[in-house]
C-alpha cells in the first residue's frame, strides 16, 4: 500500500513541472535545517519475526540537508544527514544518511517588484544508509515540498517538509519525515 502511494506521488510530482511558472533560475542550492523529525521502523505483526526492523526506529535530534535543483530540466538531487538520540539520552552523530534524485517542479508569483512567493515539490528515488555497528544501506523513495519567499530573484527563505519510505515494494523497512527551515540561493 505504501509503495502504491509513493508511486502515485512520484507521478504527480512529474506532472508539477507542467505548472512551472516564469523562473529565471537555472540552478537552485537549498540548505535545510531541523530539530524535528522521526524515522519509524515498519513492524509487521503477521511476519515470522515482527521485530526484525526495530533497530530502524530513530529519535532524530538534528537534521541537515542540502538540495540542488535544475528547474529548467525539472530535476533535483537531495542529500540528508540525521543525528539521533537513544533511550538513554546518548547522542549519535550521522546516524542516518540519504541521497535521492528525481523530478522537481516550482511555481512563483509576484508579491512586489523584488519579492515573490514560491511553492515547489519534488519526488525521487535513492538510497538510505543507517550507520549502526554494522551499517546497512537500503532503497528509498522520497517526496517533499517547500513554501517560501524569494527576494531579488536570488535568495529564498522557506519552510519545507519531506517524507521518505525506506525499503522496496512489498517489504517496507521504515518511514520517516521532517519539517525544516530552508535557505536557498538561485543562480
Amino acid at each position: 500500500m505504501k509503495a502504491t502511494v509513493l508511486l502515485i506521488l512520484l507521478m504527480c510530482g512529474s506532472l508539477l513541472g507542467v505548472a512551472h511558472a516564469d523562473s529565471s533560475s537555472s540552478f537552485i542550492l537549498t540548505a535545510e535545517y531541523s530539530d524535528y523529525g522521526r524515522i519509524t521502523a515498519d513492524i509487521d505483526e503477521d511476519e515470522v519475526d515482527p521485530n526484525r526492523y526495530a533497530d530502524y526506529s530513530l529519535d532524530v535530534e538534528r537534521i541537515r540537508s542540502i538540495q540542488v535543483a535544475l528547474p529548467k530540466y525539472y530535476l533535483y538531487a537531495h542529500y540528508t544527514r540525521m543525528d539521533a538520540v537513544d533511550e538513554q539520552g546518548r547522542r549519535y552523530s550521522n546516524r542516518y544518511n540519504a541521497a535521492a534524485i528525481g523530478v522537481f517542479g516550482e511555481m512563483q508569483e509576484y508579491l512586489t517588484d523584488n519579492t515573490r512567493w514560491y511553492i515547489c515539490a519534488y519526488a525521487g528515488l535513492g538510497a538510505a544508509r543507517f550507520n549502526f555497528d554494522n551499517p546497512r544501506t537500503r532503497a528509498m523513495g522520497e517526496v517533499g515540498g517547500e513554501l517560501g519567499l524569494l527576494f531579488f530573484r536570488r535568495v529564498s527563505v522557506g519552510m519545507g517538509v519531506s517524507y521518505s519510505l525506506i525499503g522496496y515494494p512489498s517489504e517496507t523497512i521504515a518511514e520517516g519525515g521532517y519539517v525544516s527551515a530552508n535557505l536557498g540561493l538561485r543562480l
